[in-house]
């Protein structure tokens, strides 16, 4: 799975701050995701945010905002084909 990155570019230093941080997280959560994907045996299965905060020491918050982009919903995603 590929977890969309905030291509900032501009002037703004805050901005890109928090695009870089969004970047850091993201990284973090793809490869989470990725890895705990390649274990699992029966499909499909769900990964909740919850789980996944648990487990990558995020806040749940922001691993809902930087995982949504999966076509999840609002308390996890399910992966059903590799």
């Amino acid at each position: 799975m590929h977890v969309k990155r905030d291509y900032y570019r501009g002037a703004q230093p805050a901005r890109k701050r928090k695009a870089q941080e969004y970047n850091r997280l993201a990284e973090i959560l793809e490869n989470y995701v990725n890895e705990e994907a390649q274990k699992v045996t029966n499909l499909p299965h769900v990964f909740l945010y919850a789980d996944i905060a648990r487990e990558t020491n995020i806040p749940v918050k922001k691993v809902r905002d930087i995982l949504f982009c999966l076509a999840a919903g609002h308390n996890g995603f399910t992966l059903s084909h590799r």
